[in-house]
């Protein structure tokens, strides 16, 4: 029994669909019969064929019409190279793929090996996934897809990525500040992954650069199985996000249904639920024979599931009991009737199925490179988990670390990591790495540019390049023994986007929220809407899980030996230190240095720096406003202890300058170099007054940072600070 040459007539017979689409007026009969092609792959099409208007750019037919002068609609689907190829990622793939291009579109199959990266796949060796990547294109090409330069592209997401990180990372973080942690969670069964189960950062990840796909290709049709529904309205509802008109097309073939009982899709993991490309013909027989097979709903019938969506779309018939049957639905017919036997039927099917699987198997056999990809990949399958690279030893590339989020203009805290470095790193300078992207995770979405339009993440990024600009100069201004390295360098490194996904694989949703937003673990679970709460990072910003881990990985992508954070921050060289020797890196050291906080104006007052700036001291503040913020500060007679000055005192000014002159009505000038001897001074024995008076004691205070900041009110500075901000 030979294979007999596809018949294109049986595969693209239009159907309901095609029936509706020519409804459509003033349109040419060729353009009608390219929408029928394009509708007759998907079981469900958004929006629905009959919704859409030829006048919106975003429909097929606007699309379709274009083919004919040379505008190609590019559809777009992505693949994890994972092992096996079943029969519906092989055949019925060749099939679908065969019919969008034959109606005038351009395929393009995104090789997301980094999506199979994240999910664990060969235990996350990149070289072993991409080599799987080859052997899929390799069945493809034994399958008869039409694989030529003009109608099919293979692009590998690693590469792509690499080459133009910006672009693509700016849209995926973009996505993930837009969406809340339960909206990208819902979109979590893309990986085969049920939303109960422990996920990991990487697993949130995974939707929204599946997500930015869509954008990054320039997509006008999103061509993938029905379980990726979810991920696909996703970027619909993006581009209303964004004020894109433009939406992709969602055409969503049927999912093959597995060959057990109650197996709504076939499952790598279980080999008799699905026919393999590399089966041979016995093993095919015997599962088709064992195959679950009712009479009552065909639907549940993954034997008629074969027939219909792979043996008539390619072989244009099926002969059952000597009768040749060239539409799905007769088959279906007969068989509920009687006429033809359950063993009859899954026979046919079974030599119908070897028919077409038995040219693949020759090119496997015969062709030397297709046969040595193939022994390759197989033997993969019992290999354990990539090794953990060394951790580097000898000298750290960066002695010392510390961070900014270019949040506002620098504080005083500026000053204070001076005082701090200047102790502590014995000449080195200190790398501070400006978190430019950490602030556009975290920061407030600008809503609209002049023109009314929404900002573009890639323009607002830029924006943000010039606060590490003004960050570089402040800190340069008063010789901080520091460099500014921002944060927006590293990302065009694919070496660190790896160890994001790394970490982001090695960290659960419940660790990030446990150990970096206690305050909220109590409250953390999944909820049916995005109605927004306070204390549920579920209703959130996913984008505030995503953030730690950049910082993690900041830390460790450095080879940082020292981290110098506050307190706020020793979590983040904490966790670097857990997880440094499970991605291969140096465990960093952490050295605290205080934190000044915010500064009250009165007793009991919550600190709230941003809404209520007289909380903080900015460096380049002129010497009026800066003296008002200074006399503003909570200091009640007598109690010393609650001062708000004696921080900026003791970790600032006599650490930089070594001592402080106080003006003391009375008395004159007196010079303080200890803390303990301005307590006492400030303390009131009972009946008296203090012989330091918090007025003093604030005037003193006010000379003293108008002179260490005065570097930071230069023209060059201010001008940058004016700029960023």
């Amino acid at each position: 029994m030979s294979e007999p040459k596809q018949n294109n007539a049986a595969a693209t017979k239009p159907k309901q669909d095609a029936q509706k689409v020519t409804e459509a007026p003033e349109l040419k009969q060729e353009v009608l019969d390219r929408v029928a092609l394009c509708a007759s792959v998907g079981e469900e099409i958004i929006p629905a064929v009959e919704a859409q208007k030829p006048t919106q750019k975003d429909s097929f037919y606007a699309l379709l019409d274009g083919v004919s002068e040379g505008r190609v609609p590019i559809v777009y689907d992505g693949f994890e190279p994972s092992g096996r190829m079943h029969i519906a990622q092989g055949l019925m793939k060749a099939i679908n793929v065969n019919k969008m291009t034959d109606a005038g579109c351009k395929f393009v199959f995104w090789i997301a090996d980094w999506f199979a990266l994240m999910n664990d796949k060969f235990g996350g060796d990149l070289e072993k996934i991409r080599k799987c990547g080859q052997y899929f294109i390799e069945v493809w090409k034994a399958c008869g897809m039409d694989l030529s330069e003009d109608k099919v592209e293979f692009r590998w997401a690693s590469e792509d990525i690499a080459e133009q990180a910006p672009e693509y990372w700016s849209r995926v973080l973009d996505i993930l500040r837009q969406n809340t942690l339960n909206r990208l969670v819902r979109c979590s069964q893309i990986m085969g992954r049920g939303e109960s189960d422990q996920l990991s950062v990487a697993q949130i990840l995974y939707p929204s650069m599946q997500c930015s796909d869509v954008f990054f290709l320039k997509s006008d049709i999103c061509q993938l199985g029905k379980d990726q529904r979810k991920v696909n309205m996703l970027a619909r509802d993006y581009c209303t996000t964004i004020g894109r008109r433009e939406k992709p097309i969602i055409v969503s073939h049927h999912m093959l249904l597995g060959l057990k009982e109650g197996q709504a899709k076939m499952s790598k993991s279980d080999p008799m639920s699905a026919i393999f490309m590399d089966d041979n013909a016995a093993d095919v027989t015997m599962k088709i024979m064992a195959g679950y097979c009712p009479t009552d709903d065909l639907a549940l019938n993954p034997v008629f599931d074969y027939i219909k969506f792979i043996i008539i779309p390619r072989l244009g018939s099926i002969a059952i009991d000597g009768k040749d049957f060239t539409d799905a639905a007769e088959v279906g017919a007969a068989f509920q009737a009687g006429a033809i036997s359950e063993q009859a039927m899954k026979q046919a099917t079974a030599d119908a199925l070897n028919v077409i699987l038995e040219p693949i198997r020759t090119h496997f056999r015969e062709d030397d490179f297709a046969r040595n990809l193939a022994a390759e990949v197989q033997g993969f399958k019992r290999d354990g988990t990539a090794p953990i690279p060394t951790p580097p030893t000898g000298p750290a590339k960066t002695p010392f670390l510390d961070t900014v989020t270019p949040s506002g203009p620098a504080t005083l805290v500026s000053l204070l990591k001076k005082a701090v470095y200047g102790k502590t790193t014995e000449g080195e300078l200190v790398t501070v790495v400006c978190n430019d992207w950490v602030q556009f995770l975290e920061g407030p979405i600008p809503k609209k540019n002049k023109k009314k339009k929404p900002v573009a993440p890639q323009a607002e990024i830029a924006q943000l390049g010039l606060r590490t600009e003004y960050y570089r100069l402040a800190l340069d201004s008063i010789d901080s023994k520091s460099t500014v390295v921002p944060e927006s360098v590293f990302l065009s490194d694919p070496e660190y986007w790896h160890l994001v996904i790394e970490i982001a694989r090695k960290m659960t949703l419940h660790d990030v929220v446990a150990k970096f937003m206690p305050q909220h673990l109590e409250f953390f679970k999944p909820v049916e809407d995005d109605k927004p709460d306070p204390m549920n990072p579920y209703t959130m910003r996913a984008a505030h899980i995503v953030a730690w881990v950049l910082r993690i990985a900041d830390v460790l992508y450095r080879d940082t030996d020292v981290c110098i954070f506050g307190g706020d921050k020793a979590m983040v060289a904490k966790e670097a230190a857990r997880l440094a020797p499970l991605v291969g890196r140096r465990a960093p050291r952490l050295m605290t240095h205080p934190l000044l906080g915010a500064f009250a104006s009165s007793a009991g007052e919550v600190p709230r720096m941003k809404k209520t700036p007289q909380q903080a001291i900015y460096l380049d503040e002129v010497e009026r406003s800066l003296k008002k913020r200074v006399n503003q500060l909570f200091c009640p007679l007598g109690v010393p202890e609650e001062y708000a000055v004696m921080g900026i005192i003791e970790h600032i000014i006599i650490p930089l300058a070594g001592s402080l002159t106080v003006a003391i009505r009375d008395v004159g000038d007196v010079t303080y170099d200890t803390m303990e001897a301005i307590f006492n001074d400030c303390r009131a024995n009972e009946g008296e007054e203090p012989k330091l008076h918090p007025a003093d004691l604030k005037a003193a205070v006010f000379r003293a940072v108008n002179d260490l900041a005065g570097p930071v009110t230069e023209k060059e500075v201010k001008a940058a600070c004016k700029k960023a901000f």
